[in-house]
């Protein structure tokens, strides 16, 4: 398994080389995509269109980290989507996922089919 891990891609910059060149490297043969988007709004959170944006472009998990927090209105979508992980280290009650795992939807479930994990950690 070809495994990516984009960390801390900022603001515009890192969006447009992230639906740019992710798509290409996926037809490359990269099998899983990591991305940690704590800073795409500007450097101060993400945004639920923002998360959209990245798993439009291929990435199939995002990573937070202390700044995802400042943009309130993506909570609600950090509570249901279970791509989008929180730092396990976090309490329950902050928004998101402690860990995510995702079944690869290529083909029906088989004893051979592709499944993965991932969990992000900071330190205090």
């Amino acid at each position: 398994m070809r495994i990516l891990f984009i960390a801390d891609a900022f603001a515009t910059p890192g969006r447009r080389i992230i639906e740019q060149e992710v798509p290409r490297l996926r037809a490359e043969g990269v099998d899983f995509v990591i991305a940690n988007g704590e800073n795409l709004a500007d450097g101060t959170g993400i945004t639920s269109r923002l998360a959209r944006r990245l798993h439009g472009a291929g990435v199939d998990v995002i990573t937070l980290g202390n700044h995802a927090f400042r943009q309130r209105e993506v909570y609600e979508h950090l509570a249901m989507d279970r791509r989008i992980v929180r730092p396990a280290n976090y309490p329950d009650t902050d928004p998101g996922a402690a860990g995510a795992s995702r079944r690869r939807p290529t083909a029906p479930p088989s004893p051979s089919s592709t499944s993965s994990a991932s969990c992000s950690s900071i330190r205090p």
